[in-house]
């Protein structure tokens, strides 16, 4: 979980516009310490990729796509979103994997390949 979000999340004309949405990876918590860094140092490598970006995302109708980086690799992503008042709440699946992020086993226990990513921000409407 992070609130450190910044870029610019749109409403107009029935459409939700997301343009250059970045995260920083640094400030990501998962509520265990050693878990936490080892996520952003060995994981994410956030000294060398600070941020999550969505470069841009297009969505109507409760389903939308984008552009992600994570790592300095871009993959194409589809999500659902729905909206409460002036605030979006999308859910997206990525592979681990295609942002060469694998291996992640600690003590005989692991992450899966597939992860669900879930985002909650405020847009301006027009």
């Amino acid at each position: 979980k992070t609130n450190q979000l910044q870029g610019q999340l749109k409403i107009k004309n029935n459409q939700v516009q997301a343009e250059n949405i970045k995260v920083s990876l640094n400030t990501l918590v998962t509520g265990i310490k050693l878990r936490d860094d080892h996520m952003r140092d060995k994981y994410l490598e956030v000294k060398k990729y600070p941020y999550a970006i969505l470069h841009s995302g297009l969505g109507q109708n409760g389903t939308g796509e984008g552009e992600l980086e994570i790592r300095g690799i871009k993959k194409k992503i589809k999500g659902q979103y729905s909206l409460e008042g002036d605030t979006v709440r999308a859910r997206f699946p990525i592979q681990l994997s295609d942002f060469n992020i694998s291996g992640i086993r600690y003590m005989g226990i692991g992450v899966k390949d597939n992860a669900v990513v879930e985002v909650t921000m405020p847009a301006q409407s027009n």
